[in-house]
Formats: structure tokens, sequence, C-alpha cells
């Protein structure tokens, strides 16, 4: 069933509204810290105009950008290699199939009628991208095996299968193929050709629906937080304020000094005191405080006495990790801490694709609920006992923790509930706040009333799908209403070689110009008419020989009949993908300029052109197909957006230069040279939007200077010095 869109409202905000608001914010904060009201003639400490016309136009900026993306998402499919898992893996993910109860909902089915795929990994991290694993393990559960990528991409039938299980993190994927049904007598069918290639050990392609899901609820998290904020949100709005006079210093809770005051803190080691330092900060603060220490022993003392602390004082806390072993580690050692389970009703939200950890099982939140059905059943009244009893364990206990993949499963992040009430929780606490990006960080935080963030001592960036953000930048160029152009411009620069994919060692120069023959792909899949021509008016606008051929023009399509001094080849990614129209284009078309999966274009590959000999006559057996050259400009500048943000820290100039070189080359590619199409700021502000964590905005900002003469919110430059950051920062030392 199709998750629902956040329906979007209309409220303002007035003056009374944002009176009463402040005065309840402060009356709350009162009311959880013993604090000193002599403090509060402080004039940085006075309450400021929150909603600002500064912090509407940056939030209805975030909204617009998302709600796009989750547009373009809806709909759309995914396709990405995979192949045969090994018998081991084969025989672990089955187990685990069954000691999660997967299997049970199938009698009669054994382990031959499954197949158990091993996604294809990321380049770099080994494990699917973050966009397949969304697709693949959480959005969809039907999905379709092909034996090529162009069968994907044609919607021919393929193979259908239905998700079994799975497991994220190591991209293994248990389905069940449909039943084949004939007639008694009948000859069974002959096997599926991409059964048979899966049998083989070769790789088979399958396909699913793009997860929109996290869309969704950073949509509806935007939305509370700018059409239904309450007074718990005033410092999330403070964070897009200019006025930096509001943040004020941290205020620390009134605690002794005596190891009876502390549950576990006990001795006068720089450790411990550093992590009483931090409590007090953390239950004292009315807004944010920050802890930077390495994840292990030393780390978890202070997050269970900050846990034990809050809950004496009456305290509901909702724990989030960008991990779900660190968070499982956690709870296995608060299970063992004495007195614990008096104070303290965890429940753990669990990811169906990553199991819980064995010690931390007993806080999950489907064992407590099986636990609690029998009892709750004379009270469902109509509806399923097992939710009622989920329901009240969620209402009454004092502590929920969920990693950041299990969030879809939070009732109260859901778009259904936009117009109700957030959960009241007095504080988040985020673990891996480095890994963790802000709109992320938003879906559980506007369901609290002050922040925690904990990180790492030696910080590792954000994992980012450059696959997701390469859409993003499309959707920008878009929004800009010249992408047909944007593209047209850069297949020219591909053209006359002036856009450094390839020199004339790596080239064919067919003819007395020097141009090279480049095969433009438009991504365009409602209006192929308008975008071909709109290209080729571009193109000949530069003097330039070009050609189109439609979707309908395939099979009157004659390589024969182009003239020899044809400089672009035009179509739109559909006819590579529907049509055979890759078997039929000349192979003198190396340069291929669009974002498209080079197994599209495999007939081609076949077929290009060998090197010239230059003067010399080439051995036939040291005689090589020569490689396809892309041009994918979303995917590039994706890339150097990424490269860019990964090395703005001091010491990485030579890095960062080179990253900026690149960056600039890519945003020049698509521009004439006489007068720029396009002015490129939104493809600056995704790296601020998708790439920067909540540490590091609260830390540095989005942006690369942290000046403190500027004069900007706090989304942009970080928490104001020398008082706003370092009054809520403490840094435990290395045990």
């Amino acid at each position: 069933m199709e998750v629902p869109g956040p329906t979007k409202t209309t409220h303002q905000a007035d003056t009374l509204r944002l009176e009463l608001a402040q005065a309840q914010a402060e009356t709350d904060r009162l009311k959880h810290a013993a604090l000193d009201l002599r403090k509060l003639d402080d004039a940085r400490r006075r309450p400021s105009h929150v909603w600002t016309e500064a912090a509407e136009r940056a939030l209805a900026e975030l909204e617009t950008v998302t709600e796009a993306a989750e547009k373009r998402a809806e709909g759309a499919s995914l396709t990405v290699a995979c192949v045969a898992a090994t018998i081991r893996q084969a025989e672990a993910i089955i187990d685990l199939a069954e000691q999660a109860g997967a299997l049970k909902g199938s009698p009669g089915t054994s382990s031959k009628d499954l197949l158990a795929l091993r996604l294809e990994p990321d380049a770099e991290g080994g494990v699917p991208s973050i966009a397949a694993q969304r697709a693949f393990f959480t959005e969809g559960e039907t999905f379709e095996i092909h034996p090529s990528m162009r069968s994907a991409k044609s919607r021919q039938p393929g193979v259908k299968v239905e998700r079994v299980f799975g497991l994220r993190s190591k991209g293994l994927l248990l389905v069940r193929p449909s039943i084949q049904t004939y007639a008694p007598g009948e000859t069974a069918p002959p096997l599926d050709p991409a059964l048979r290639q899966l049998e083989d050990g070769g790789a088979v392609f399958v396909s699913g629906r793009r997860g929109r899901g996290h869309w969704v609820r950073r949509l509806t998290a935007l939305r509370r937080l700018r059409e239904h904020w309450q007074a718990s949100h005033l410092p999330l709005l403070q964070l897009f304020n200019p006025e930096s006079r509001g943040w004020g210093e941290a205020q620390l809770l009134n605690l002794g000094d005596l190891d009876a005051d502390w549950h576990l803190l006990h001795g006068r080691t720089p450790a411990t005191t550093t992590a009483r330092q931090f409590v007090r900060k953390a239950i004292g603060t009315t807004d944010f405080s920050l802890l930077e220490a390495s994840a292990g022993s030393a780390r978890q003392p202070a997050l269970l006495e900050l846990i034990l602390q809050s809950v004496a004082r009456g305290q509901r806390l909702l724990l989030v990790a960008a991990d779900a072993a660190e968070l499982d580690a956690l709870l296995a050692v608060a299970a063992a801490t004495p007195k614990w389970s008096d104070h303290v009703a965890a429940v753990r939200l669990s990811d169906p694709f990553e199991p819980t950890a064995e010690a931390a099982q007993a806080f999950d939140l489907d064992r407590q609920t099986a636990r609690l059905t029998e009892a709750t059943a004379p009270l469902s009244r109509g509806r399923r006992p097992r939710d009622v009893a989920a329901t009240l364990l969620l209402e009454t206990c004092n502590l929920v923790c969920a990693p950041l993949s299990a969030l879809g499963a939070f009732p109260s992040a859901r778009a259904t509930a936009l117009t109700r009430d957030p959960a009241d929780f007095d504080q988040l606490i985020v673990l891996g706040a480095d890994r963790v990006r802000f709109a992320d960080f938003l879906v559980p935080a506007v369901h609290a009333r002050r922040w925690i963030l904990v990180s790492e001592a030696q910080e590792r960036p954000a994992e980012t799908d450059l696959t997701e953000l390469a859409e993003r930048v499309f959707v920008e160029a878009t929004r800009a209403r010249l992408v047909d152009e944007l593209q047209a411009e850069l297949a020219f620069k591909a053209c006359v070689g002036k856009d450094g994919s390839a020199d004339d060692e790596d080239a064919d120069i067919p003819d007395a110009h020097g141009r090279r023959k480049v095969l433009l792909v438009l991504d365009a899949p409602s209006e192929e008419p308008r975008a071909l021509a709109a290209a080729q008016a571009y193109l000949r606008q530069r003097q330039l020989q070009v050609a189109t051929v439609a979707s309908t023009e395939v099979a009157q399509f004659d390589p024969a009949a182009l003239s020899p001094e044809l400089n672009i080849l035009i179509c739109v990614r559909s006819t590579l993908e529907l049509t055979d129209f890759a078997q039929r284009i000349p192979p003198e078309f190396r340069l291929v300029v669009g974002s498209l999966e080079p197994e599209l274009l495999q007939p081609l590959v076949r077929r290009v052109k060998l090197p010239k000999a230059r003067g010399k006559a080439l051995a036939p057996s040291r005689t090589k197909v020569r490689p396809l050259i892309f041009l994918d400009w979303q995917g590039r500048c994706a890339a150097n957006l990424q490269g860019l943000y990964d090395f703005r820290r001091p010491g990485q100039e030579d890095e960062r230069s080179q990253r900026i070189r690149a960056l600039l080359h890519d945003l020049k590619a698509i521009h004439p040279f006489e007068k720029p199409l396009w002015e490129p700021q939104a493809l600056l502000r995704l790296k601020e939007q998708e790439l920067c964590s909540v540490g590091e905005l609260l830390q540095h900002g989005v942006r690369e200077s942290n000046n403190p003469e500027r004069g900007e919110s706090v989304h942009h430059a970080g928490l104001p010095r020398p008082f706003g950051w370092q009054s809520r920062y403490e840094r435990l030392p290395n045990a």
C-alpha cells in the first residue's frame, strides 16, 4: 500500500501565539532544571522573536526541494545487478529467516524453493547503495529479475519474486519466485533465462520501486516545524534566526559532588569529572548540549548516568543511533547495570532487516508486545490486540530507543500524524551525530524539548548516496527549466573537445575540424518531442550538424543514411530502454552524454571502433575493444560536491582546491563561453541541505567559514562563539 504524502496546510504565526509559546517554554525550563532566577536578567537570555522572515524562507526552501525530490522518487524504479549468494551465505540467511519467523507464513516452503541473492556492493563501501537498501529492504516487497539491464528498463516480463527476508548491511536478499502453474500432464515450462543465468553464476538484474518513505518523513517533519510548531520547537526555529542574542550560555543542573548523588559516575578521575559536567549541562540546558567521545567504555557510563538522572526527574527520553550495533551495545551494558530495571522502562524499535543483538533482545518492542498481547486482548474493542499492546508500551515507557533505519516504525513520524500533537519527549539523545544528516535529525527532533548530540572524537563523514545526490542535482536543474539546453551544451563541449573528457589520443577525429561524434541521451520522461526539438535548435545555433531519433522512428532509422558530417545524434533515455536503438547506433559515436547505465549500450560496446594505427599496423592478438566515454554531468557534480564537503577542514587546502577546480570545471561545462545559461547556486545549496550532519551544523554550520563576526543563523555559521558553543560542549578524554 502506498504511503500517503503529508497534507499541506497553512497556519500563520501571530504575536500572541509566539508570546504564549515562549512563556510555556520558559515555564518548562524552570520546571525541569533548578535554575538561578537572577540569571534571567542576563540580556543574552532574553527571549527573541524566533519566527522571522529569514526562518520562514529557509524552512520554505528546505520544504520545496524535499517535496521536489519526493515527487521524483514517487513511481520511479531502481535496477541493480545481483548474483547468487554463496552456499554459506544462503544457509546463514535462511537460518536468520527461520529465527525471525519469516518462513512460518508459507507452510510447505522449503529452502529449495527460495533464492538467496547478493546485491552488487557499492564501489567503495562494500555494501549496496543507500538507494538500493531503501528500495529492496524497506519500501517494496515484490520485485522482478531480468537477464539484462535493457530488459529490465524496457519493462519486459521478468521473473516475479517476493521478498521473504533480507539483511541490509550484507546486501543479502532472500526471495521466493512466483509459482508457475500448468495443466496436469503438461510438461513444465523451460527455466527462465534469468534463473538459468543465475544458476550458472552470472549476474542478473533485479528491479523494484524506489524508496520514498524517508522523503515523506523529512517532509512531514519540516511541515510540522513550519506550520504546526509548538513551544518545544522554539530552539529548532532559532537555528534559522540570524539573531544570536537568544542563545546565551547553557545552564547547569544543581547536582552535588558526592558519590551518593550519582548512580554510576563515582571517583575523581578527569573522565568522571567531565562526564558529570556533561550530565549537568544535558539536563539543565533548554536547547542543545554536545558530547564528543569515542564509542566504548568511556562514553557508556556518561550516557547511562544521563538516562538515570533524567528518569529520576520524571522525564521521557528518545534515544536514536546512527548505528544499530552501537545502540545494542549500550542496551547490553544497561541491562547489566544495578537498579536499571527498577527505574527505566525501555523499548527498542526494531529494523526488520537488521536483527537485534541477542544481549538487547529483551528491550525489543515486538518481543514485549507478544508478551503483553494476551493481557490487552479484553481492551482491544475491535482493534488488533497486538496494536493495542504496542501503543500501550510506547505511551507508558520512559525510554524509546531506535536505530536511524527504524524510524519508519515510529508512529509519530508518519505522514498521517502530521496534524496530531507530536510525541512528548523531554530529551532526544542522538548517538553518532556526526553521521546523521540534519534533515534526518529533524524527523525525531520535532518530538522533543531538548537535544543531546553525541559524536565521535574523530569525526566520520555522514554516509551519502551519490546516486541520490545526483538525482537532486538533476531536480535542481529541472527547476531552472533549462535542463535540455544544459545537456545540449555539454554535448557541444564534448564534440569540440573542450570538456576535458578525452584528448585526441583517446577519441576518434572524424572530420577536418577536429569534432568528435557524440550521442546525446536526454532525460525526458514525458515530453519527448519538445525535448528533442529544444536540444536540436540549441545545437544548430552552435553550428553543429545534428540528427534526432524519436522512439517511434527507431524502426525506420537507417545508420547508412546519416551524413558523414553529422556531429551529434540525439535521443531520449526511453528510446534506449524500450527499443533496440542501441544495436543500430553507428560505432563512431563513442562519446555518450547522459545519465544512464552502461549496460544499456552493450551492443554498441561490442561494435565500437578499434584505435587508429597511427602509421603502424596493430597485431591482431593485441587489439582490444575501445571503451565508451560516458559524460554524466549530474554524477560528476555530485561527486565533486561530496569532495568539496569532505575536504573543508584546515590542513586540507590542497585536496579542497582540486575539488573546487573540478566542481567549477563541471559547472562551466554546461555554460556557453559568452553568457551562462544558469547560475548554479542551487547546486551549492545541495551541499548545505544534504551533506552536512547535525553535529557539523551546530559546530561549523553548513558553510565553510565560521567567522565569529558573521551575523548569520546557526544553520549557516554554527552556534555563536564563545558562549554559545563552549557552554554546551564537553569532550571526554580517552580511557
